[in-house]
């Protein structure tokens, strides 16, 4: 039975369904809207068919896959807006396996040699902002004079010969000292993350990188994988929200039983990262956060790919939605309070004239 203070209060939930109510004790102005309900489908197919027939006014969260499905729904207005985290490579800085990448140089190559902006089109359906910084464009502390790699594949494989990796057998793949540059990706099983896969083993391809990507669930990745730091390569999102706080997932002491899955180990960046932690001064910190920037951008320990936009629809029926910056996808109901659907003519007692917009 929970208690709030807030606007809603929760009045019914089970399986199939869960009913918010505007709350009698809410000290402020009670919503329009007499009820919130929120229905729970199985699958995306009959949310969008549920859609169709009116038995839904909104689809919580469309996924870069049903995108398109979701622009020939009529009547359904799309919001959407760039969530604190991002998408990244876990290059695996600490193996026998694929000692070229510990070579800065090599991992450049592979982050200039991707065209990220196609990868979002293409496999995200626009679906997220391309990643220049751990920090995405909008926090307090991103800096906007961060180093960037744009797509330059000519400067990929000038990097990759400078290195000592060419093609001396005429196969398609660069070679050095008998190996060739090669290793495996491993992605998730969602669609998503699959089609990223795909589209990231043939931009490599082209400057002579041979990747082989590896469907694997989540919780195979993450406790098999990335844990026991037994993989080449790793495609994976991260959602994060408030202080954006590197420490977790990039400090050196975060290696062995930690989120540095990437096992980058860089004594620079951890001095700043610890005194991000012992200050609470803002302009202090932003000028650290700037120094963490840059050293990462230039060690370059992952492939940033895109910052994560959530989307969702609600019927155009439905007024007053105003959407901000999400922290996490429930914050789209920050103004659910100033929805409203029916509308009522009140008189003015202006010549006969009516107000046709009071909720």
């Amino acid at each position: 039975r929970p208690v709030g203070t807030g606007p809603w209060q929760l009045v019914q939930i089970d399986a199939e369904h869960a009913r918010l109510e505007p709350n009698p004790f809410y000290r402020g102005p009670l919503p329009y809207l007499e009820a919130l309900e929120f229905r729970f489908y199985p699958d995306v197919g009959r949310l969008f068919a549920a859609f169709e027939r009116g038995e839904i006014n909104a689809i919580g969260h469309i996924f870069p896959e049903d995108m398109r499905s979701a622009m020939r729904l009529r009547n359904l207005n799309l919001y959407s807006s760039v969530l604190p985290g991002y998408a990244l490579i876990y290059l695996n800085l600490n193996s026998a396996n694929v000692p070229f990448l510990q070579d800065r140089s090599v991992r450049q190559a592979l982050l200039m040699a991707l065209n990220r902006q196609k990868l979002v089109d293409d496999a995200l359906q626009g679906q997220g902002v391309v990643a220049h910084s751990p920090l995405q464009p909008d926090n307090w502390a991103y800096d906007a004079d961060v180093i960037q790699y744009p797509y330059n594949p000519d400067q990929a494989r000038a990097l990759l010969d400078s290195a000592g990796w060419t093609d001396t057998d005429g196969d398609g793949v660069r070679d050095k000292d008998g190996k060739p540059l090669a290793f495996t990706l491993l992605t998730t099983d969602a669609a998503d993350q699959i089609a990223l896969g795909q589209l990231i083993a043939q931009q490599w391809a082209a400057v002579g990188v041979h990747l082989v990507p590896q469907t694997i669930t989540f919780a195979g990745l993450v406790a098999d994988h990335l844990g026991t730091h037994n993989y080449d390569a790793a495609l994976v999102s991260w959602e994060l929200s408030g202080d954006p706080d590197p420490y977790p997932l990039w400090h050196s002491t975060e290696i062995e039983n930690g989120q540095n899955y990437a096992l980058w180990n860089n004594r620079q960046a951890d001095e700043v990262m610890e005194q991000v932690r012992r200050t609470s001064d803002v302009a202090q910190r932003i000028a650290l956060f700037k120094q963490f920037q840059q050293i990462f951008a230039e060690e370059t320990p992952a492939l940033l790919l895109y910052h994560p936009v959530y989307s969702f629809g609600i019927h155009d029926k439905v007024r007053g939605v105003t959407i901000g910056k999400l922290n996490r996808p429930g914050d789209r109901f920050r103004t659910a309070s100033n929805w409203y659907i029916a509308t009522e003519r009140i008189n003015t007692g202006n010549a006969g004239r009516f107000d046709n917009s009071t909720p």
